[in-house]
This record gives structure tokens, sequence and C-alpha cells, in this order.
């Protein structure tokens, strides 16, 4: 039967969403099918899900190489042989996906001059590349140092070391009618007085002093015997009852100026201290008074508190009246604030006080911590016999021993070592002016900078002591004129106060200015601008040459196979 397309077209029998399909009649019957509406995201789905499911479907973007392969026809596809790609097609598929920019335009087919323009542009930004990345490992290896200061706020700071010592090497009532008078007219004759003499009065407003000089030495020397004490000691110190068992480092710890003469009045954090908180220890100056030393029986003092009421304050008295010799033409003290591992060095770093005055000593401490080799500080802690930390000051002083051993065949009485002690004329004659030599000449001694510095930055400030309505007072009380007493107490009383002027320690560190993570930075920065490349990009070329080995070796395997 006929089907009726008009009545199957019409709109008015049917809605707009319904459909027919022609040709599908049985029995004098329509069949109508209905198609419902479907979203455009349930397309592409359907569409994503087909491309994987048919394998005779590809997904795009297939070089043109496969794309000849995937026609050719069902025999070949169905072939137990495998095709192995050759290195001309695998590197026209590198070419297509290499993410190192302009690297493809130089080997496309294309007019020759645009492949020449893109290769030049390829060996410049190369160029450039080289050139910025040689500056950069320059620079990783001039080894930069930036320095951070920090501060650190602290509840509680180990109190410093406190050096003194006496600008007089003996006092007169310990060596008065002892050995020690022969032992400074040794290192101090009169001839060394006179010297001086005429450098103090060189210009001096008394008349013809210079003159008066002269006569007087020359009538000594013609009344006189050859052996006054004009003329220099004599070289044998046997004369003098000194022989080769005398040890001059003992003389000095005995003889020199005691501590509980020296303190009048000690007080630590307002509490009273006396001459047992003071360890004796020798230096260039003699025999000097260490207070905190740490050392076994005196342990670390702390403060909780800045300022005076917690610092050490001494009164101290100079025993000017006592002072014996010539060797020195000061008075007064020479102090040190140092770190109890570090040996007092007191006649290059101490700071001197004379009588009369009120010394106030304000603290800040500072901790430096340096870098090793190979940059510029090339810190080193080396190990020294005798000392439990390696600083500066010991290793100076381990070098100036070293170096007075090897001149005199002895050992000073402030200097450490194996060689035995020497006696006064040897300490005269050799010790110093091997002193003087070692000083002048900076090659003599290589002591590198330690890893870790602790120093104390002093600030001092003074005020005459003491003052003129007390010691007024002190002179009625003592009945003594008072002009008297006033310059006795200035001649040889002084006050030297100690103390923190804040709660803090200064860090001060050395760091890599530019490490490998920095250099890696530049130089992977350097590659993005200039080549717009990565790490990932020599990945690539390294898995396009393990492809071309891999077909090789397939090649080859094949070809043994088709021989057989």
């Amino acid at each position: 039967m006929p089907v009726d397309k008009d009545c199957i077209d019409s709109r008015e029998s049917f809605p707009r969403h319904w459909t027919t399909d022609r040709g599908l009649v049985e029995a004098e019957y329509i069949v109508l099918v209905k198609a419902p509406k479907t979203s455009l995201l349930e397309i592409l789905q359907r569409s994503f899900v087909d491309c994987f499911e048919f394998v005779s479907m590809s997904c795009p973007q297939q070089s043109p190489k496969k794309k000849k392969k995937k026609e050719g026809n069902s025999d070949s596809e169905n072939s137990d042989e495998e095709e192995i790609p050759t290195t001309y097609e695998l590197w026209q598929d590198f070419l297509h996906s290499l993410t190192l920019h302009g690297f493809r335009f130089i080997f496309e087919d294309g007019p020759k001059i645009r492949r020449l323009l893109w290769l030049v542009i390829l060996i410049l930004a190369i160029f450039m590349l080289l050139l910025q990345s040689k500056k950069s490992i320059q620079k990783y290896f001039d080894r930069p140092i930036t320095t951070t200061v920090q501060v650190e706020f602290l509840d509680e700071i180990i109190f410093p070391a406190v050096s003194i010592c006496n600008f007089n090497l003996f006092p007169y009532y310990l060596i008065n009618g002892t050995i020690g008078e022969k032992v400074m007219s040794i290192l101090a004759p009169q001839k060394y007085i006179d010297n001086k003499e005429e450098v103090l009065f060189a210009r001096s407003p008394i008349p013809n002093f210079l003159n008066y000089l002269r006569r007087r030495r020359r009538g000594k020397e013609s009344t006189k015997p050859i052996d006054d004490d004009d003329v220099d000691v004599l070289d044998d110190d046997t004369a003098f009852g000194i022989d080769d068992s005398f040890d001059f480092a003992q003389f000095v710890r005995t003889h020199g100026h005691r501590i509980d003469h020296m303190i009048k009045k000690c007080r630590w954090k307002s509490q009273p201290c006396g001459p047992e908180n003071f360890t004796a220890v020798i230096t260039e100056f003699g025999l000097c008074y260490t207070f905190n030393s740490g050392m076994k029986g005196h342990p670390l003092l702390r403060v909780q508190r800045a300022g005076v009421d917690y610092a050490l304050r001494l009164s101290l008295s100079v025993q000017q009246d006592q002072y014996y010799g010539s060797l020195r033409d000061s008075s007064g003290f020479k102090v040190m604030v140092h770190d109890q591992e570090e040996p007092p060095l007191i006649n290059e770093l101490g700071f001197a006080i004379q009588p009369g005055t009120h010394t106030f000593c304000g603290l800040r401490k500072e901790v430096m911590h340096n870098l090793p080799s190979p940059f510029k500080t090339a810190c080193e802690d080396k190990h020294l016999a005798g000392f439990k930390k390696y600083t500066k000051s010991a290793c100076l002083l381990k070098c100036r021993a070293d170096y007075v051993i090897s001149m005199c065949k002895c050992r000073s009485y402030d200097l450490e070592g194996e060689a035995p002690p020497c006696l006064p004329q040897e300490v005269k004659n050799c010790v110093w002016p091997a002193m003087e030599i070692f000083r002048n000449e900076s090659n003599n001694c290589e002591c590198p900078v330690p890893c870790e510095i602790t120093k104390y930055q002093v600030q001092l400030s003074y005020a005459q002591t003491p003052a003129k309505h007390f010691s007024e007072v002190l002179a009625r009380r003592k009945h003594v004129r008072k002009d008297v007493m006033r310059h006795y107490l200035r001649d040889n009383f002084l006050e030297l106060d100690v103390y923190f002027e804040e709660m803090q320690v200064t860090l001060i560190t050395q760091r890599q200015a530019y490490d490998q993570e920095s250099l890696f930075g530049d130089i992977g920065g350097q590659v993005g601008l200039f080549l717009g490349a990565s790490i990932l990009t020599v990945l690539e070329f390294c898995d396009l040459l393990a492809r071309i080995i891999v077909n090789k070796i397939k090649q080859r395997k094949r070809r043994r196979t088709r021989t057989v």
C-alpha cells in the first residue's frame, strides 16, 4: 500500500519533535521512530569513547608517516612482523614534539634563507646563554659572602674574664735585699734611666740641663770604678749569684704584686668578693690576676641584669710608693676583658687605667661565626698544645714561644715550652730583641681566623676620684695635711666598674651569598630566556638516542633471523 508522504511530513498530524523513517512499512502500518533531544556534552563524550573503542580509528595529531602506514592493506596489518621505524622517521617525529624553540625550523622544508636565519638566531641565543652562564659560574667560584647581624636578648649572660696587671714588675718591699735587686739591675740598669733623662729633658726649661748631665757622668767615670751603675751589667750571671738553676718564671710568680695588697675593696653584684675570686697568671707584664677565669675551683659567674648594680666593682691600690726600677715609666694598671678560653694579651690588647680616676667600663658581647676555606675568610680551628680552644691570641703566643726558643734556646718567663727558662741576662740580651724582630716580621707566624670569635666591645668613661671633700674629711680624721692626703689618694688609688650595658648578644654570621641553588636557578632562567628549554629538553634528546639504539638492535636481530 502506498505511503502518503504528505501525511507523514505534515506538521499538523505530528509534533515538531516527531520524525519518521521512510521505507519501514509492514502490514499497511507506518512505523514511527521517536528521536529524543541530545545535548552537545553527550555527543562529545560518545565521540571520545568511540575513538578508543574502535581499533581502526586513531587519535588526532598523527604524523603523516603513520597515516600512510595505516592506509596499507589488511594483509600487512595482520602480519606478525612488527614495523620498525627508520631513523629519519624518528627524527621527524622528534622535531614535531621537541620543546626547544626554533630548533625544528632549521630542518623543515622551505626557503633556505628562512632556515639560515633561524640557524643564526639559534647560534646567537646559545652564545648569549654560554656568556651569561660563564658569569654565573665565575661568580659562584668567587665565593661571595654576605654577613647577617642578629641581636639576641637573653635572660642570663656569662660574665667575661677580667685580667688586671700592674705596670710595675716587682714591688720594692718584696725584692729589697734579695736576688730581685740583681735581677732588676740586669733588666733595667742605671744607664737605662740616664738615657730616658735625655729624652724627657731634651726641651727642658731648666737652663743647661743636658750639660749638667754630661758633667755629672764625666765626674762619675773619673771617680768611680768600672763596675759603676752607669756601666751596663756584666754578661756573667754568676757574678750576681744567678746560676743555671734559677727559674725566672717562678721568681716572677713569687715576687710580683700580691692581689691582697692590690685590692682594697671588691664587690660582685652588690655582694662582697676578695682575692679568692682571682687567679694568678704570668704575662709579659709580669704577675697578673684574672677575675672569673673559669679554671678549676672558679666556676663561671653569670649576670641576670644590666647596669652597675650587677657589675664587678673594684677599688685598687697602685702601690706607687713601692715601684722599683726603671723598666716602665708609667703607673697604673693594664686591664683586658676577654673570653675565658682566650689567653690575655695584656700588652697588645689591654687598656690602661690611671690612679685618681673612677673608670666605668660598659660591655657589649659579640659572637662572630666565620666561613672556612675556600671562602675569603678561610677560617680554621687549629689544634694548639696547651690550649683548649683555638684563638688568635693563643696562636700568637704559641708562635712567639717557638720563635724565642729557636733564637735563644730557652723560653721566656711568660711563655710556655719544652726549653729551659731563660736567665735574666738572656731575657735582656736575646729574648727582648727576638720579640721585637717577631713583631716587625709578619711571616714568622701563620694564624688563620678562628671559625668562632667571642669579643667584648668596651665603652670607657671616667670620673675623678677621690672628691675634694672626701679627701679633706679623711685628712682631718687621720690628722694629715689636706694637700698631702689628696695627692696620696690620687697617686695610689683608683676604682673600676665592669658591667653589661644591655642584656643582649650580637650574633654576626657569615653566609654564602651565592650557593648552588642560586647558580642552578640563574642558569635555568637563562636557558628558558634564550632557548625556551628546560632540563626535560635534555631528556628528550636522551630519549631520541635511546629509541635509535633500540631500533638498531631490533634491526640486527631481524636480519639474523632472516639469514637463519
